[in-house]
């Protein structure tokens, strides 16, 4: 609805805030009254419903992964709201153990489409991200996997462009390096068949992207969450990527 959304992540409230596009003030503050902020990691959104994804999981043992779904009227309306709730779990996880930042299981990147959401894991090991399908509908579900791909680094976000057919992947490395990914001319969100563009980011060291939304074709806003590194505290912000250039 032409606005910007955000959310804290692990240990923050359950709310949802507006960001002003220019200076970055919260407008709009939203609690979502049967959520718990577990590990809130992404937003997306369809036609009807904004979505939650508390799926953040560094360990790999989470058993209590779910998605949280917000009607978009509800949003625009109230400053409190209640969400349905998608519990699921991966189709090939049957390791549950304990591995801090060492597992396969983390996630903290989807988008809908189509009916469906798409979620892509951020690999702590390999440094790969395999894509699943998992059902929009209310309930228990379970999110299938559909294929990998050799990222190079931990996927942090993702936005897909309806009208054009684009996904957005954003990266970091362990010395965090900033990339994105985007992801075009692929046919029924086979994502990883399609073409796919690495675009170095010229952030400062500092930054951990870990936020992507498309503004129009070619353009996206990133966000990156409050670093801190011993005495210094860097706040959270947000950077404007337009990448028309690579289509001319």
């Amino acid at each position: 609805d032409n606005q910007l959304w955000t959310h804290n992540d692990r240990g923050g409230e359950a709310k949802l805030y507006q960001i002003d596009k220019k200076n970055g003030s919260v407008l709009k503050t939203v609690t979502i009254n049967n959520a718990t902020n577990y590990d809130w990691e992404e937003l997306t959104f369809d036609d009807t419903y904004l979505y939650i994804g508390d799926f953040g999981n560094n360990k790999g043992n989470r058993t209590n992964l779910k998605i949280y779904k917000i009607l978009r009227s509800d949003l625009q309306n109230n400053n409190a709201v209640d969400a349905e709730i998608i519990n699921f779990s991966y189709s090939d996880q049957t390791d549950f153990s304990k591995e801090s930042n060492n597992n396969n299981y983390d996630c903290e990147a989807f988008v809908a489409s189509h009916d469906k959401l798409y979620l892509f894991s951020k690999n702590w090991v390999n440094h790969q991200t395999r894509l699943y399908e998992l059902d929009n509908t209310t309930g228990t579900n379970i999110a299938n996997h559909q294929s990998s791909f050799d990222i190079q680094g931990l996927v942090t976000g993702a936005s897909i462009n309806a009208e054009n057919d684009t996904l957005v992947l954003t990266t970091y490395s362990d010395t965090l390096d900033s990339n994105i990914w985007l992801f075009s001319n692929y046919n029924n969100n086979n994502f990883f068949e399609g073409e796919a563009t690495k675009i170095p980011l010229e952030t400062p060291l500092t930054a951990q992207i870990e936020g992507v939304t498309f503004v129009d074709a070619h353009k996206v806003y990133l966000s990156s969450e409050t670093v801190s590194y011993s005495i210094f505290t860097l706040p959270a912000s947000m950077y404007v990527l337009d990448f028309s250039k690579l289509f001319e």
